[in-house]
Formats: structure tokens, sequence, C-alpha cells
């Protein structure tokens, strides 16, 4: 499959973050190619790499999420025992107040 198959018939799974900004970069250049060649654009490759763009920032967003999560469980790993407890119980205490 050419690259051009590939941006005409992009599927958002198929791709890693680092291959859709190979395939944007890619994209973006044989959009340039298009213009500076006077020529029209098919609407299908505008389309496609508005498509490839919201699919990086989807991945972009997900990998941050990720790395939180495990900078969050890393940080919550170095408290003392007794910060936890203390913690724990005031949930436990929030919790039953709700219920009543």
């Amino acid at each position: 499959m050419n690259i051009l198959d590939f941006i005409r018939n992009f599927d958002s799974d198929s791709s890693d973050l680092e291959g859709l900004v190979a395939i944007s970069a890619v994209g973006r250049s044989i959009q340039s190619e298009f213009k500076s060649l006077e020529v029209d654009e098919p609407v299908w490759l505008g389309n496609n790499l508005e498509a490839i763009r919201s699919a990086i920032a989807v991945r972009k967003t997900d990998r941050l999420r990720k790395e939180l999560a495990e900078m969050e469980s890393r940080f919550e790993a170095m408290k003392p025992a007794e910060q936890k407890r203390q913690e724990l119980a005031e949930k436990i205490a929030a919790a039953r107040a709700k219920l009543g």
C-alpha cells in the first residue's frame, strides 16, 4: 500500500501516535506540493488529514492521561502509612455521612 492509499483509506485505529505523526507530515508535504504546482488537491486528502490530526490529538491526550495515572500511583506509593490511613478514614467518614 502506498502512502496516498493509506491516507485515502485512513482508519483511526490502525496506527500508533508516531505512525500518525509521520503520515501527517507526509500528507502535509503532499498538500503543499499540490498547492505549489497549482493543482487542485483531492477533497479526501484534506478531510483525511484533518481526521489524522484529530487522531493524533486523541492519542496525545491518552498518553498524557496514562503518564499522569502512573505518576499519581508512584506519588501515592511514597506516602507514609499513617497519612494513607488518615486519608482512608476521611473517605470512610464522608461515605458514611452521605449514607446517613
